[in-house]
């Protein structure tokens, strides 16, 4: 579908009621010449990506320097070749909507991007920073630290027991790292962190807000290890911890104690459960308190 205007108001007038694919304008048109119809079409709402094609007998430098600071993208000479004018246009066309897809891609993207609650970093070989997108849920910390520009070994300085660089490397070589970090001063925030390659010369590094799970997990373990009833350690805790203090020093005599009370049934059904329950909690904080 073709439109015609006679003149440069004709033009922004049928512009502003619908949207064109291409424009084709001449320099030379009454009341309003091309160059201002051009520039005033490029400020209309929708039309800031319409390519505009300057048609025009004048071939001098200073003219193509207006059409372009006009805002057009092709500059085609009189006399016109109708061959060649259809192929620019369609090449034209066919451009324009190339980058208008790669937009709503980049767009949609962008959006997805910024729907994942997780932190993301882009690093290049040498641990630059390249892109960064925080969460509003991210700790102050690991934010101030990722300027553009910055290193990973900035940004995750004070972290313990993490090699970002030896991470980084590792993924340039195709073996992925995932660990479990926390920066000083937010060790209540528990993150893990991943380092994929995303380019040959590129990593990027996914942080995901992993304190919820890691709390649960701790919980669940001390539940497991402990007695419910005293809350000291239960047999299960008891040996860890013996084999911890093994580990650590397989030389050094390690004293045990282990007490049973035989009369703890007898003494429930004499007086009751829930005082016997009250009597085995006051020896088991007179046994902590004794040991120091």
């Amino acid at each position: 579908q073709i439109s015609v205007a006679a003149s440069g108001r004709q033009a922004l007038a049928l512009a502003s009621r619908q949207p064109f694919d291409i424009v084709l304008m001449d320099v030379r048109m009454p009341a309003m010449d091309g160059f201002a119809a051009c520039a005033r079409l490029k400020q209309l709402p929708g039309h800031a990506s319409t390519p505009v094609v300057m048609l025009t007998g004048l071939d001098d430098q200073e003219s193509i320097r207006r059409a372009t600071q006009a805002g057009a993208v092709d500059y085609v000479s009189k006399p016109l070749s109708a061959t060649l004018l259809a192929k620019r246009v369609r090449h034209i066309v066919q451009a324009q909507r190339n980058c208008t897809e790669l937009d709503n891609q980049r767009a949609s993207h962008d959006a997805l991007l910024q729907a994942i609650p997780d932190s993301i970093l882009r690093f290049d070989a040498e641990g630059m920073l390249l892109a960064s997108k925080f969460p509003k849920t991210c700790p102050d910390l690991p934010r101030m630290r990722a300027a553009i520009g910055s290193s990973i070994h900035e940004i995750f300085a004070g972290v313990p027991r993490f090699d970002p660089g030896q991470a980084l490397q590792r993924a340039l070589h195709g073996d992925s790292t995932v660990a479990q970090v926390a920066w000083p001063g937010a060790a209540e925030s528990v993150y893990e962190v991943r380092f994929v390659a995303s380019a040959a010369d590129e990593v990027m590094c996914i942080l995901r807000d992993v304190s919820r799970q890691v709390r649960q997990q701790r919980r669940i373990e001390q539940l497991s290890l402990t007695d419910g009833q005293t809350g000291l350690a239960n047999r299960a805790g008891f040996l860890q911890i013996a084999q911890r203090q093994l580990d650590a020093a397989p030389d050094q005599a390690l004293c045990m104690l282990h007490l049973s009370f035989a009369s703890y049934p007898g003494i429930g059904n004499s007086v009751g459960r829930q005082t016997a329950d009250q009597l085995i909690r006051a020896l088991a904080d007179s046994l902590v308190e004794a040991s120091g």
